[in-house]
């Protein structure tokens, strides 16, 4: 009975999400294509795209407190719970600084900006791009976890597709990052990339709140450093990131089994 309930949820989510987004990101896309603008030219476009782009953060806050009947005091609790080791900050921040900076160096690209502008960007993109934590690891990965503990990979893999079939209008509209920088193919590679990385490091620490963080500096990275992306290079990063994943989760399950086993020695 419960897993019914948390597959409802799980529907009711994506149903919300999808809408919103699709929605508001298609008139944008079809007035930046009919008119021949950019999605940021007009107020009201900026605000649409705006609206998609928090979508999921609105949609998982939606079913939780009409659905599940959370109180918002609870709803905010799990968004701003800290991960369960203070060590997850560190190796977050590092995994983030090497997949955003090694690929610079290796197949190399172009620095736009100055990477003191960082303390502009990552305050935006907590907006632009943080907050969908809250909806695609805070709401929908957490309630798959429950379902499928034991699947973890595939579950992580389930949430990084639909995550990038919801990123899809943002190809049709002029000016985004999408658009000008990358391509369906590699940027889904990309996705999936970051799908395994800050997935890891949400089975090893259960929190949402430090998702958000990284994703926006993932995002203020991408603005300041502009790799050369190719089919090679964006497979191998993907790559690295399914090993950074399975090191995570294989960590947290050995963690697990000691925990049982102290608990069982005690209640002996």
């Amino acid at each position: 009975m419960k897993k019914s309930i948390t597959k409802n949820a799980i529907v009711r989510y994506l149903i919300i999400c999808f809408c919103i987004t699709y929605l508001s990101w298609g008139c944008v896309a079809f007035y930046s294509r009919a008119q021949n603008v950019n999605f940021n030219t007009y107020t009201w476009m900026l605000i649409l795209y705006v609206l998609g782009v928090i979508s999921p953060a609105i949609s998982a806050i939606f079913v939780e407190r009409t659905y599940e009947k959370k109180k918002y005091k609870e709803i905010i609790k799990g968004i701003f719970r800290l991960p369960s080791h203070k060590s997850d900050w560190v190796i977050g921040l590092i995994a983030v600084s090497v997949l955003q900076l090694l690929p610079y160096f290796v197949w190399s690209g172009e620095i736009v900006s100055s990477f003191v502008n960082l303390v502009i960007l990552i305050p935006m993109f907590l907006i632009i791009g943080g907050m969908e934590e809250i909806g695609w690891r805070g709401f929908w990965l957490k309630r798959e976890l429950q379902i499928n503990e034991q699947r973890r990979f595939w579950v992580v893999l389930k949430v990084g597709i639909v995550w990038q079939l919801w990123h899809l209008p943002l190809f049709l509209m002029l000016g985004t990052y999408q658009q000008l920088r990358t391509n369906i193919l590699l940027h889904t590679l990309s996705t999936l990339a970051i799908t395994f990385l800050i997935g890891g490091l949400y089975i090893r620490g259960r929190s949402t709140f430090l998702c958000v963080i990284l994703h926006s500096l993932i995002n203020s990275l991408s603005d300041i450093v502009v790799v050369n992306q190719n089919l090679i290079s964006s497979i191998v990063i993907m790559m690295a990131c399914i090993g950074f994943f399975f090191i995570m989760d294989i960590g947290d399950r050995k963690e697990s089994a000691c925990v049982y086993k102290i608990e069982c020695k005690m209640k002996r």
